[in-house]
Parts: C-alpha cells; sequence; structure tokens
C-alpha cells in the first residue's frame, strides 16, 4: 500500500492520495499532497502507511454517515491542500484529531492500524544486488554454462544503466514501461558503437530484455521484496502478422546447387564448409553443429550420430540447448560420412580438440561467430531473399521429410522440434538412433552434386 502514496519531488518525498469521485463534493479537490520532510525511502514508507491509514478511516466514516457534519468539516479542512502552508506536514497529536468521539467512532468501523516498527525495516536491496541474487538463484534451479550466464548479465546491465540502480521498491509500472520504450529505440550492436544502427525489433526486446525484467520483478514479488507485481501484461507477443512477416523460408534446390557449388574451402577455417552440409542433411540448428564436442560423434549399433546437449561427457554444462526437445540424438547421413566428416573429427581427436571446431584464434565456435560469415556469403551468391537464412537448411529437411511421409514424431525427434499442437512424449523414451537413421536416410538433395564436392573436401584429409 504504501508505495502507492508515495511521490518523490527532488530529493523530498511527499504523501500524495487521489480523492474518490464519490467523495470529491466534500474535499473540493482531486488529491491530497503532503511533505514527509525526509529523503529517506525506508522512513517515508513507514511515515506514509499512518498517513494512508487515517485518511482512509475518514473516506470510510465519510460514506457510512457516522460522522456528525461538523467533526467531519474540522478533519476535511485539515486535509485540504490549500488550508496548509506550502510543505507543512500534518500533525498526528493534534488535540482534534484526537478526540475521544472521533476515535471511539473508529474503533467501531475499522480495526486499530498496524504499529510500524522502524528498527525491523529491512535493509536498502538496490537492483544491482536484487539482479545478481536472482541470476544465482536461478542459476541453481536452472544451471547454464558460463557464457550463457554471461549473456543473461549482459541484457540484465543495459537495463540496470537504463532503469538507474535505485532500492527495489522504488520502481514502479511507469518505470518499467518507459524502459520498454526505450528498448524499442536502442540501436542494435549500440554497445559494439554502431549508434546509427536501426533499433532493436520486437521479438528482440521483448524475448532478450524484457522476459528477462519480467522475471525478475515477479520473483521479487514471490520473495517479499516488492509489495506487488509490476509486470503483468508488460511483455508484448507478436501478432499472426508479425510472426507471418518473421517466418523463414526453406532453401529451394536451385539455392543449394548455388551454396555447394560456391561453399568457401578454406583449410584454416573448415567449418565454413561442414557446417552447412551438416544443416542440410540433418536440419540441426546453426548453434548446435557449431558447439559440437569431439566426444559428441559417438556410435551405437554402428551407426554413428551427434549427441546434442548442454553437457560434455563428464556432465559439466559447456553448451547451450534452445529447449528441452533440442536435446536428442541425431544420425549422421551417408552424404556427411561420404565427405570425410568422421576422419575430420578423428582428427581433432587426435590433435588434443575438445570441440570439432574452432575460430581462427582457436576459440571455441559458436553459432553467433558463425552466422556473420555465412549471411555474407548468403547474401553475396545465393539469394536475395531476406527470408532465406541458415535457419532455410532447417526448414529445407522438415519439409522435405514431411513430404516423404515420415511419421511425425520421428520427424520431431530428428529436427529436435515440437509444435504447440502436437502430442507431447515427455514420458516415453527417445526413438532408438536405427529408427531415426531409416527414416534420415531417405533424405536426398538431387541438385548437390555429392561426387564433385567430395573432390573438394579432400583439402581437409590432407
Amino acid at each position: 500500500m504504501s508505495s502507492t502514496y508515495l511521490l518523490k519531488i527532488g530529493v523530498t518525498y511527499y504523501f500524495r492520495c487521489r480523492i474518490p469521485k464519490d467523495l470529491l463534493p466534500y474535499f473540493k479537490t482531486f488529491e491530497i499532497k503532503k511533505s514527509l520532510r525526509t529523503s529517506c525511502h525506508r522512513s517515508a514508507k513507514a511515515a506514509v502507511k499512518s498517513y494512508a491509514y487515517q485518511l482512509e478511516r475518514i473516506f470510510s466514516l465519510v460514506r457510512t454517515g457516522m460522522i456528525g457534519d461538523m467533526q467531519l468539516q474540522t478533519l476535511l479542512e485539515r486535509y485540504k491542500v490549500n488550508s496548509l502552508p506550502s510543505g507543512d506536514c500534518y500533525d498526528a497529536n493534534d488535540s482534534s484529531w484526537n478526540a475521544v468521539e472521533f476515535n471511539d467512532v473508529c474503533r467501531k468501523v475499522l480495526p486499530p492500524p498496524k504499529e510500524v516498527d522502524l528498527n525491523n525495516q529491512r535493509p536498502p536491496f538496490p537492483l544491482s544486488k536484487a539482479i545478481d541474487k536472482f541470476c544465482k538463484d536461478r542459476q541453481k534451479e536452472r544451471p547454464t554454462n558460463e557464457r550463457t550466464q554471461q549473456r543473461y548479465r549482459e541484457y540484465f546491465n543495459v537495463m540496470l544503466g537504463m532503469l538507474g540502480d535505485r532500492d527495489v521498491t522504488e520502481y514502479n509500472r511507469r518505470d518499467l514501461e518507459n524502459l520498454k520504450d526505450e528498448l524499442y529505440e536502442r540501436p542494435k550492436n549500440l554497445s559494439k558503437g554502431q549508434k546509427n544502427a536501426p533499433p532493436l525489433d520486437k521479438r528482440t526486446v521483448n524475448t532478450n530484455y524484457i522476459g528477462k525484467i519480467v522475471s525478475l520483478f515477479k520473483w521479487l514479488h514471490v520473495k517479499d521484496y516488492v509489495d506487488r507485481d509490476l509486470t503483468p501484461g508488460l511483455a508484448s507477443s507478436l501478432t499472426s502478422a508479425e510472426k507471418k512477416a518473421r517466418k523463414r523460408r526453406p532453401y529451394d534446390p536451385a539455392d543449394l546447387k548455388r551454396i555447394f557449388d560456391l561453399l568457401p574451402f578454406e583449410p584454416k577455417q573448415p567449418h565454413l564448409a561442414w557446417v552447412p552440409l551438416i544443416a542440410a542433411y540433418s536440419g540441426a540448428r546453426q548453434g548446435e553443429i557449431c558447439q559440437l564436442l569431439v566426444t559428441d560423434i559417438k556410435e551405437a549399433d554402428g551407426i554413428p550420430y551427434m549427441h546434442i546437449t548442454e553437457e560434455d561427457d563428464a556432465g559439466n554444462l559447456v553448451k547451450t540447448v534452445k529447449n528441452e526437445n533440442s536435446k536428442r540424438v541425431v544420425p549422421i547421413h551417408p552424404a556427411i560420412i561420404e565427405m570425410g566428416f568422421l576422419d575430420f573429427v578423428e582428427r581433432q581427436r587426435g590433435r588434443g580438440k575438445t570441440t570439432v571446431f574452432e575460430t581462427t584464434t582457436g576459440k571455441p565456435l559458436t553459432g553467433q561467430y558463425y552466422s556473420k560469415r555465412f549471411q555474407q556469403f548468403n547474401n553475396q551468391f545465393v539469394t536475395a531473399d531476406r527470408k532465406k537464412v541458415f535457419h532455410s537448411f532447417r526448414h529445407t529437411v522438415d519439409n522435405q521429410l514431411k513430404q516423404l511421409m515420415i511419421p511425425d514424431n520421428v520427424r520431431y525427434s530428428i529436427i529436435g522440434h515440437m509444435p504447440e499442437n502436437a502430442i507431447d512424449d515427455t514420458y516415453t523414451q527417445e526413438y532408438l538412433v536405427h529408427i531415426k537413421y531409416n527414416e534420415l536416410i531417405k533424405l536426398e538433395h538431387p541438385s548437390i552434386n555429392l561426387k564433385e564436392l567430395k573432390k573438394r573436401y579432400a583439402v581437409f584429409h590432407t
């Protein structure tokens, strides 16, 4: 309740209350505002409870008619803003306020006010500390790797800089709505100095930023750090039209031919050739392929497969996946094997590498790092259609498997996707690798000349 009546002007806190419409004839003013003569939020929050309670008592007495006109007018006059000197604060010890008749009526109408113990108030809890504690709690409940944690903190740091580091009780709904408006105007990659870049899109704002601040303030409310949840309806979902506009299109046979005819084969950057090939014959996501460890390439019943998961073989969280359905086993298509991928992985293993792919500086490859290079290639040599991007490989594979009449649940298990209207197989085991393999080998891309392509992949085997 107290936060509702608090107003800060400069460094000073005020008690402010709007007069209910049905009582305006008695007050002849729209609101009451009084200085609390303090710049300390804790003290103001404690003091304002008494003012709010006393005023609510008057409202109740006026509505029930349980107070005489003369006494009512006396009390109301003391609350009229224009009757008080500028900055004056009502004296709760005033004799007319504590009149025996008034208190007697109040006791009959309302329960006594709660006493405020200033010595038992919690210490200040600034937003920066709240973010730190929230992230630690989240990591305990939903462990993620270090890179994901760092990215999560980066989003919060941006919002902290925009909101300011205040006690968590000082924020209101308007602050969060202003944050959202400012994010819509924030240029992409501003942290990298690109001030003239286009603004963040709706999905980025609501998923990467607002979704996180909503989670934080809901957590603050559940943990009793704030009186109420400020976030209902704050995050905006994409409309059907927006989702349709964002939907990626699959690569057609002509696109695939251009990609693999013109694909760069650089011995020092083998990922430029391998990642698109794996995507074209598995439907795996860009990040899933880029993060592969050499230990993720396994074999079961004589069938090689990729194990897409967050963990390494020791159980350490070292990668990220989109969701639970993304964790899966994907058989390696014969076309990928024919190009010598398994031999390439073994050479990486023999060199003491932990990851299948790495950057030119020897760091583990990430989807974010790779996407820039592929998109440059895609725009320059493949297509001018902005709806065709790396993710189009995934749509191509999904569509091909669908046309081959492969059972939906097997198809979902291969590509790691569970549509909203699909039956959830949470309580059943994943399909065996040979079942997936027998369906995946039906996938073909006639426009890709594998015979000629094999000659080009030989550069990685010398």
